[in-house]
């Protein structure tokens, strides 16, 4: 008998006539040999027992293993978005932050160029008031001379009244101690205007003090102040240092790049100083 065929008899046993539909009997009689009925009935409820046994020791916790895997794969995955989505949001912030320098370095560039543009313009205006001022006086320095009764007289200027002259407009250059000197050689190569210049001369002295030629420095407070006479006399030539003082311009170190360092008035390059110097506390 199959096992359907077991469950049927045994369900056509407990029920009244039965007998006429169970498979055991035949036309309504009282089936034969009930104990080997109830063997086959014992064989498949252990049969059915070992296979639930079978489905508790092995199938049962491989699929609750299998539940639980799934599970945490579904949580890790949701731990893994919400991390990429904070990671795409950090990412944002920073791309914001560095756009907004941009915006504010732009910004700072042109008002330094601003600057520039205001400082060289006054540059120029100053130095064509000196010239004509310059030329004014020297006008009247000139002399009338006849050098004969035959020849047309002309005017003249002595050579010590162009030095004196000079002198009472600009000073003793190499005398007085209004310079800085800056170090074309320590500068940095790809300097702009905008940036300060490596001075010589890590702290300023006094007048009655032996002048500072050891060290750099970019802030102009602490520079060294020289005549021209005081690098002269301490051994530097004229192809190490330019003899005549420059003028601030934004190839600077380009255009002297021949010369370790050369000299400015520490006047003209307090004007540039103080100007980068404001831009930076604004910044």
């Amino acid at each position: 008998m199959t096992d359907a065929d077991i469950i049927k008899a045994l369900e056509c046993c407990v029920t009244i006539d039965g007998c006429k539909k169970c498979p055991r009997g035949k036309n309504g009689k009282i089936c034969k040999d009930y104990n080997e009925f109830i063997r086959a009935i014992l064989d498949l409820i252990n049969c059915q027992k070992a296979e639930i046994d079978d489905l508790k020791r092995d199938t049962i916790p491989k699929l609750l293993a299998t539940l639980e895997r799934a599970n945490r794969y579904g949580i890790d995955a949701d731990k893994e978005n919400e991390r990429q989505k904070a990671e795409i949001e950090r990412l944002k912030k920073i791309q914001q932050t560095q756009a907004d320098r941009i915006v504010e370095e732009r910004g700072r560039r042109y008002e330094i160029a601003s600057e520039m543009c205001i400082f060289r313009k006054r540059l120029e205006t100053e130095k064509a008031e000196a010239i004509k001022k310059f030329a004014e006086r020297l006008k009247k320095k000139s002399q009338l001379v006849t050098p004969s009764v035959y020849a047309v007289p002309f005017r003249a200027i002595a050579v010590d009244d162009i030095n004196n002259l000079v002198k009472e407009t600009v000073g003793d250059d190499m005398s007085e101690r209004k310079y800085i000197a800056i170090s074309i050689k320590h500068t940095d190569e790809k300097w702009k205007l905008g940036k300060p210049c490596v001075l010589w001369g890590h702290k300023r002295t006094r007048d009655d003090e032996k002048r500072c030629f050891a060290g750099y420095t970019e802030c102009l407070e602490n520079a060294e102040l020289y005549a021209a006479d005081d690098l002269y006399n301490h051994g530097y030539a004229e192809d190490i240092i330019k003899r005549e003082p420059v003028k601030m311009c934004a190839d600077l170190c380009r255009k002297y790049t021949e010369y370790d360092t050369v000299l400015m008035l520490e006047a003209e390059y307090r004007k540039y100083y103080e100007i980068i110097t404001d831009w930076g506390d604004d910044s």
